[in-house]
Formats: C-alpha cells, structure tokens, sequence
C-alpha cells in the first residue's frame, strides 16, 4: 500500500470537464459577489444548510432553518435542530476557514457536530466498516493512517496545479473516501468544497450547490459509488462541475429577475455589457466543438508551463494572426481567469508574458 496521496486518484481531464471548467468560469466572468444582495445573500445561505442536512435525512424545511437562525422556536427532534444550529455557524462564512489547514478542518468539523458526537473535532479511532454475515469488510483506510492520509491530502491541495474547479470536487470525494472522522464526513466535504471554490471566487460563498445536490441526491451517491468502482475522479468532478453550472445558471437568473424587478436598486448591477455577452456568446459557440476545446484549453490549463509571451502562445496553438489570436483566445482565456499577465499593471508591456493563474 502506498504511502503517498500527492495524486490522489487516476484523473483523465475529459473533454467534458474542460468544457464545464470554461463554461462555468464564462458565467462567473460576467458578474461577481457584489452582484448578490443581502437578502437574496441570506436566502441562498438558508437553502445551503438546509440542503446539505437534507442530504443526512434531516427533516427540518427551509422555513424552519429561517426560524432558527432568527433565534425563533421550530417544532422537530432536538437533534435536527442541532444539526441545523451548528451548521448554520459553519456556514456562515466559508472563507474565515483556511483550505489547507488540518486544525481548520478539524474545527469545522468540531463546530458541524458538536453535541451529536463525543469525539466531535478529532479523527475517528476506530474501523469503519460494513458486515456481511459475521465478516466485517472495511469500507475506509484504517483509523491509524488517517493523520497521514489527511495531512499528505492537504499537502496535495497546496500544490495542485489542478483548477479549484476541479481541486475543490477532487478534495471532497477524497475525504469521503479516507472518511477520517467517525460521523460527519459528508457534510464536511460538502463545506470543503464551498470553502476551497470561496477562497478562489468569492461568489461560492453565496452558490446554494447543496440544493442542486440534494435535488440530485441518488445520482449524487451514484457518482460517489461509481468514481470508487472506476478508480478515477473525472465521474465525480464531471457530476459536481454539472451540478455547479446549474446551481451558478439559476442564481444568474435571480440576479437578472430581480434587475428587472427593482431597476434602481443599488445592490444589484447588470450582469455584463453587450460587448462582454456577445465575446461570451463567441466563444462558447466555438466551444462546442470538442476538438476546439481540446485545442485551446488543453493546452491552456494542461500544457502550459513557466511563462510565455503572446508569440510563443501563438506557436503552441499554431496561430499566426496576432489579433485573431487575443480575440478568440487570450483576452476570453485572461477573462475566464485561466491565465494571468506577469506584469499585469502594464498590459501592453513589451516584456509581457502569461502564466496559468
């Protein structure tokens, strides 16, 4: 058995996910946390816990998670209020949790089940396991590898050069997986995941992905069973970076509904400008066929080592023209954020190079 997680699992960046990874960071280049009012802020925190305690067989509807987190008395089993009560302070800010630190990630869990566990904080020690007749089959890494498997899991994160869209996926099947506490894990991974996508985009904080999982749950555990049986995590990071694109497409139609409600409301902004629509509209055109996708992000997100200028760019992609070139690729790839300038307070820098953000 090896000691090491630093790849954590075989994963073939399809096709499919390289799509979903431009798709996803097109929709987000269009408008940011700004955009999202207090209210419609709190209402999409609600759904979030709500959503993720569903998952567990909570029972306790958003109108109740209201309640609660307005300090006001709900009918349900001690229990489930708990649940709903510590979530809602590990939700509350997903970006005041560090990503890669171990005590971070033990607090959190600490803070999600606190009261309903004795060893609520600290890694199982115990086996994790199913029976079939009087046999016990582990279903987890034994309980005296897990600081390792965590500790080697968090060193991975630091240095991927794998995107946080699909780091943050890869993290949270990884933690189900090592299941390194005795309850828990999958509320936990379901936080990590919101808190790594945060500290990459804000807007995350405000994403309810937990209602689109809940609404999607078999296929949620489906996804879960399956990566497990294929040993590679491009099944689930394709399920989550759907799950994702959805959740991200309905809270742009709110955005955009309520735009229209209230036109003079200080809170909300339009979404993006003609111009910046219609490059967006572009290039997802050009998207859909995979062999382009293939051909410009494969090489943008894959291959792409150090730091090149635009000329080198152009001969990787085996380009000539220089303004077709920043049209249909550089300035969509800078927008989409899968490369930055190295000077990037003078743009038009002579010595100007681009590196993978």
């Amino acid at each position: 058995m090896t000691n090491s997680i630093s790849h954590p699992a075989p994963i073939t960046i399809t096709p499919s996910i390289l799509k979903l990874v431009v798709e996803i960071c097109l929709n987000l280049g269009s408008f940011d946390a700004q955009n999202v009012s207090s209210d419609l802020q709190r209402a999409n925190y609600i759904r979030s816990v709500q959503s993720s305690m569903a998952i567990e067989g909570n029972a306790l509807d958003e109108a109740s998670v209201l309640a609660i987190y307005e300090n006001q008395p709900v009918i349900g089993s001690t229990r489930e209020i708990q649940e709903v009560r510590n979530a809602l302070v590990a939700y509350e800010d997903p970006r005041r949790w560090s990503p890669r630190k171990e005590a971070d990630l033990s607090r959190a869990h600490g803070l999600l089940m606190d009261g309903l566990m004795v060893d609520a904080g600290h890694f199982r020690q115990t086996e994790v396991g199913i029976f079939e007749g009087n046999q016990a089959l582990p279903i987890a890494p034994p309980s005296d590898r897990t600081p390792f498997l965590i500790a080697d899991l968090l060193s991975w994160l630091e240095r991927t050069d794998f995107h946080p869209l699909v780091a943050g996926p890869v993290f949270h099947y990884k933690l189900e997986f090592i299941h390194p506490f005795s309850d828990g894990n999958g509320r936990l991974g379901r936080l990590w995941q919101k808190v790594i996508l945060s500290h990459w985009n804000p807007l995350f904080a405000h994403l309810p992905v937990e209602s689109f999982l809940y609404d999607n749950q078999a296929r949620y555990y489906q996804a879960l069973a399956s990566t497990s049986t294929a040993d590679n995590l491009a099944v689930f990071v394709e399920f989550s970076l759907n799950i994702i694109l959805a959740s991200l497409v309905e809270l742009k139609k709110n955005l955009n509904a309520r735009l229209i409600a209230s036109p003079v409301t200080p809170e909300v902004t339009p979404l993006a400008d003609p111009l910046v629509a219609s490059q967006v509209e572009r290039l997802v055109e050009r998207l859909v066929d995979q062999r382009q996708v293939n051909h410009l992000v494969s090489r943008l997100l894959e291959t792409i080592t150090g730091s090149h200028s635009a000329k080198e760019l152009m001969k990787n992609l085996n380009l000539k023209d220089l303004k077709t070139f920043r049209k249909n690729y550089l300035n969509p790839a800078l927008k989409a954020g899968f490369i930055e300038m190295t000077i990037p307070d003078k743009p038009n820098s002579k010595s100007q190079k681009y590196r993978r953000a």
